[in-house]
C-alpha cells in the first residue's frame, strides 16, 4: 500500500492539473481500495494498542501517538522518560545509572565510548523535586509494559514501607518513649 499510495503522489506532482489527475482511468477505484487497506491496519493498530492497554491500564491516560512512542521506544529508558508523568500522577522521571563502558581493549589509550542504553534505575523523582531511592537498583528489561507494571508494584511497597515507617514514628511519638528511636 505504501509503494502504491508513492506512485499515486508521484503521479500527482507530475501532472499539472487537478481534473487531469483525478480523471485517470481507474483512480476512484485505486483510492477506495487504499482506503479500506488503511482501515485494515487502523483497526489492527487498536486492537494492538488496546491488547498493550490491557497488559498495563494506566496506557488508558496517554495518547495513541505517546503510546506509539513508548512502545517504540520500551528498551531505550532515557526515551520514555518524557512521557513518565502521562503514565504516573507523581512520577517525573526515574534516575538512570549509567552502564559501564568496557575496558579498553590492549594497545588502546581509552576504550570507545559504546551506545549503552541505561537499564537500571536507582530512584524515582516526583515531578515537584521529591526522589525517592529505591533499596536496590530497579532493573528495566523486558517488554515496556512488564516492567511499568513491576516499577507500579515497587512505588506501591515502598509507599506501604513509608506509611510503615511513619504509624511507627507517631506511635513511639504519642507514647513518649523517644528512647526507642
Amino acid at each position: 500500500m505504501d509503494q502504491q499510495f508513492k506512485e499515486l503522489m508521484r503521479d500527482v506532482q507530475s501532472r499539472p492539473g487537478v481534473v487531469d489527475v483525478c480523471a485517470t482511468d481507474g483512480r476512484a477505484v485505486e483510492l477506495s481500495t487504499m482506503s479500506k487497506e488503511l482501515e485494515k491496519c487502523n483497526k489492527a493498530l487498536t486492537e494492538y494498542l488496546d491488547l498493550k492497554k490491557n497488559i498495563f491500564p494506566r496506557f488508558y491516560f496517554v495518547s495513541n501517538v505517546a503510546l506509539l512512542d513508548i512502545l517504540s521506544n520500551g528498551n531505550n529508558p532515557p526515551k520514555i522518560m518524557p512521557h513518565l508523568s502521562s503514565v504516573f500522577d507523581g512520577i517525573g522521571s526515574l534516575t538512570l545509572v549509567e552502564p559501564e563502558q568496557p575496558p579498553p581493549k590492549e594497545g588502546e589509550e581509552d576504550a570507545p565510548k559504546s551506545a549503552l542504553v541505561p537499564n537500571t534505575a536507582s530512584a524515582m523523582n516526583a515531578t515537584d523535586g521529591e526522589s525517592v531511592t529505591f533499596p536496590g537498583l530497579f532493573e528495566i528489561k523486558g517488554q515496556v509494559e512488564s516492567w511499568l507494571n513491576d516499577l507500579t508494584q515497587l512505588a506501591v511497597l515502598l509507599g506501604e514501607g513509608q506509611m510503615k515507617i511513619l504509624g511507627e514514628s507517631e506511635r513511639i511519638y504519642r507514647s513518649g518513649d523517644l528512647t526507642a528511636c
